[in-house]
């Protein structure tokens, strides 16, 4: 499950997101979510999440 700071992080810069990047938001570990909040400090739209998401999966 996605962690309270994880959420309110990328509810805070990016506005809502998509329920299915959500959902995979919540599979990440707890380095994996650790990176992403370092990540959204870069981020400025929610499009910025999803390649974010796909280069995790190589």
């Amino acid at each position: 499950m996605m962690g309270i700071a994880s959420d309110r992080e990328t509810n805070t810069r990016l506005g809502a997101i998509a329920p299915a990047v959500a959902e995979e938001i919540q599979t990440l570990s707890n380095e994996e979510l650790d990176r992403l909040v370092v990540a959204l400090l870069d981020f400025t739209t929610s499009s910025d999440l999803e390649p974010w998401l796909i280069s995790r999966r190589s």
